[in-house]
């Protein structure tokens, strides 16, 4: 008799255990948090000229997807490796590529005037804009993009910029959705293209 009373407290106290641990499953634990798009503003109001001499602001960059890099002419690999890779990539997206506008940004407006800018243009694509202006004005704009920056000075008296190699893609709403990294493959990087011609 007492080996049934304890065989039928032990299995009460299993059965006990079962429920609670359900319970807490379905009604007290945190449910996963689904994870938001990686889309989000950043960014702010500015006014500074591209190549051509012409007001552009912060406007310009709604109503279609673009492709933004800071960098500046005098850099001696990354900005004209990725320059040419994206003249390259819009090439191989036909006229999907026609909706996206790629932006280069100085981040040398000391040197990179809109004719030097111009002159910088014209070996990749005639699509290309490039912007520039104030240094003060220049600076901010990167800031809000969070775009790194650190001017050197060299050797010959001369100076040189480390700075952020990606490319910042950016939607129709002028929302970031992501970048293309320095020595990202080509394929991976069209693909992305083609993703962001759609937005």
């Amino acid at each position: 008799m007492l080996m049934n009373t304890r065989k039928t407290l032990f299995l009460t106290g299993i059965t006990t255990v079962c429920l609670a641990l359900v319970y807490l499953f379905f009604f007290d634990f945190p449910k996963k948090k689904t994870s938001s798009p990686k889309e989000f503003t950043i960014g702010s109001p500015f006014s500074l000229i591209d190549h051509r001499g012409m007001v552009i602001t912060e406007q310009d960059f709604v109503g279609h997807p673009s492709a933004l890099f800071f960098g500046f002419t005098h850099c001696p690999e990354v900005c004209p490796t990725t320059m040419s890779k994206l003249s390259m990539l819009l090439d191989e997206l036909g006229t999907k590529a026609d909706r996206i506008k790629v932006y280069f940004v100085t981040l040398d407006p000391e040197r990179d005037t809109p004719e030097v800018l111009m002159n910088f243009l014209s070996a990749f694509n005639e699509r290309f804009i490039a912007i520039t202006g104030n240094t003060n004005d220049v600076e901010s704009l990167a800031k809000s993009w969070k775009v790194y920056w650190k001017r050197t000075e060299t050797s010959d008296g001369g100076y040189t910029f480390d700075h952020t190699a990606s490319v910042l893609l950016l939607n129709s709403k002028s929302n970031f959705v992501g970048t293309i990294g320095w020595k990202e493959k080509a394929a991976v990087a069209l693909e992305k293209l083609k993703r962001l011609a759609k937005k």
